[in-house]
């Protein structure tokens, strides 16, 4: 029996090109409608699915199979046993950097 560990980079790359195959539509639509016309949109889509695949390779097996998990459900966010806050930066935090600062009262929260 083969688990995580003993997946081979074969295997790795497989999953990487099947997940992308699957939401490639999602991603290149809006970025083609929004910045096909540039004459540099097809360096910037080889650099974009390049950088991707790097970071998905990156990413830890654990979170690697959460996704594999919420591909299977694709309405997991739906979850009577999710929560979830969502937040204007500027109203929340007035910046980006700031927005560590109020993390204590998110876990106070419960988020």
């Amino acid at each position: 029996m083969t688990g995580p560990a003993s997946t081979s980079a074969t295997e790795i790359g497989r999953i990487f090109t099947l997940r992308l195959a699957r939401s490639h539509a999602d991603l290149m639509e809006p970025l083609t409608r929004l910045y096909g016309a540039r004459p540099d949109f097809a360096a910037f889509t080889e650099r974009l699915l390049a950088m991707l695949e790097a970071r998905w390779l990156e990413r830890p097996e654990d979170l690697k199979a959460l996704d594999l998990e919420r591909d299977l459900n694709p309405e997991w966010f739906l979850s009577q046993n999710q929560i979830a806050y969502v937040f204007y930066i500027d109203r929340f935090a007035g910046r980006l950097k700031d927005v560590p600062q109020h993390i204590a009262w998110l876990k106070a929260l419960g988020v």
